[in-house]
């Protein structure tokens, strides 16, 4: 049986109300499929659900009725247009496993399928349109591997900085944040980009390593998810600037899992349960790093 490789991608949800991410993805899953789509320029999205005990498992799925592939034949250049029935189209599916407990989402996608800042959408339009009209909604960041923050604790100082945000990121981190909150009376605006720096060709220092975090890192590491960017140059011990990209190191897997037919379509079955086997073994590191 083919087999093909699949990366998957960690994020952290982050909802600005009330209810949690993942529990807007069981509201709306459990709605019929007709109240559960989207359109979407034009395509039809579907949010699916096959688990949703201690860790939601399912799909997200777009499908093309225009823009289609040709077909063609070995040695020759005569193309024909693929044939479909009425309201068929070309399915592609992106899958995605998500912990509850911590709001981490597991996201899997090929260059065709639906990203996860569209799942995010689907979720926060279908919840909005069913269930609360005036809901703040959700949203996303990548989480990091954290190896730059620890490289900080090497550095002299903070000599020039440049951070982004989202709103609803800022507002999560906001109520713990003094030195971000009164961004958030500034207005309606979906990103804030901050840039701090020295006189030029100067390696002045502007903050210290304990201001830095303790101005933008209050709770440590785990604030690296209320940040889109966030770029620190720093004085290291012998003098010399280095940038160290916190966000650089995206937290990803990957593995191979089988393919069906001759399609890109894989065996769901098969990348979900190993996708709940690696946030399982993900949470397992995190807590041991946690008591360490």
């Amino acid at each position: 049986m083919a087999s093909t490789s699949r990366k998957i991608y960690y994020f952290q949800a982050a909802a600005a109300g009330d209810v949690r991410f993942s529990d807007m993805v069981k509201q709306v899953c459990r709605l019929e499929m007709s109240d559960r789509t989207i359109l979407h320029e034009g395509q039809q999205v579907i949010v699916h659900l096959f688990r949703q005990q201690d860790i939601l498992a399912g799909v997200v799925t777009i499908l093309r009725e225009e823009g289609l592939p040709a077909i063609g034949r070995r040695n020759s250049i005569d193309i024909r247009d693929i044939e479909l029935a009425e309201e068929e189209g070309i399915l592609e599916a992106s899958h995605f496993v998500i912990m509850p407990d911590a709001e981490i989402v597991l996201f899997e996608y090929n260059h065709y399928g639906p990203k996860v800042g569209l799942f995010f959408h689907a979720i926060n339009t279908i919840y909005r349109e069913r269930f609360e009209p005036n809901a703040p909604g959700a949203d996303w960041a990548y989480i990091s591997r954290r190896d730059g923050y620890e490289r900080l604790g090497d550095m002299a100082g903070v000599s020039g900085l440049q951070i982004s945000m989202t709103n609803l990121q800022l507002s999560n981190a906001g109520s713990y944040n003094e030195t971000l909150e009164s961004l958030e009376h500034l207005g309606d605006w979906r990103t804030a980009n901050i840039e701090l720096k020295p006189e030029p060709h100067s390696r002045t220092i502007i903050l210290s390593i304990a201001e830095f975090v303790r101005k933008f890192f209050p709770h440590g590491q785990q604030d690296l998810q209320n940040y889109e960017k966030c770029r620190v140059k720093a004085i290291n011990a012998t003098g010399g600037v280095e940038t160290i990209d916190l966000l650089a190191d995206k937290v990803t897997s990957q593995f191979s899992v089988t393919r069906l037919g001759r399609s890109r379509q894989i065996n769901t079955s098969d990348l979900l349960s190993k996708m709940q086997e690696d946030v399982a073994d993900y949470a397992r590191r995190q807590r041991i790093t946690t008591q360490a």
